[in-house]
């Protein structure tokens, strides 16, 4: 017997719908988050680490094939997943900071 379960989360501000089951039907497919047009916007390894000019940045495991904005601000980038900024990273100094959305107010 094959089913199919359809659930809803809230994963990092960004409501989506996660399709289980032996087979997909059509139309059923996870909503996918659109950035603005001309975004930089990469998809997260199944690592899920990213590549930026040549170096390996860590960003979660849990973001593993989804696809996350770069916003870049003076020398550091900002990691955006939906609405939600999840990393910061600064290139010069190679340094990743993950970002407690919780704490920003």
């Amino acid at each position: 017997m094959n089913t199919i379960t359809c659930v809803r989360m809230k994963l990092w501000g960004c409501e989506r719908r996660e399709v289980f089951g032996a087979k997909a039907i059509a139309g059923a497919n996870a909503s996918v988050w659109e950035y603005e047009p001309g975004s930089e916007v990469l998809k997260i390894a199944d690592g899920g680490h990213i590549r930026i000019d040549g170096l390996r940045w860590e960003i979660s495991r849990a973001l593993a094939g989804e696809w996350v904005q770069l916003i870049r601000v003076e020398s550091k980038i900002l990691v955006y997943y939906c609405r939600s900024l999840v990393r910061e990273l600064d290139p010069p100094n190679r340094q990743s900071t993950a970002v407690d959305w919780r704490l920003i107010e």
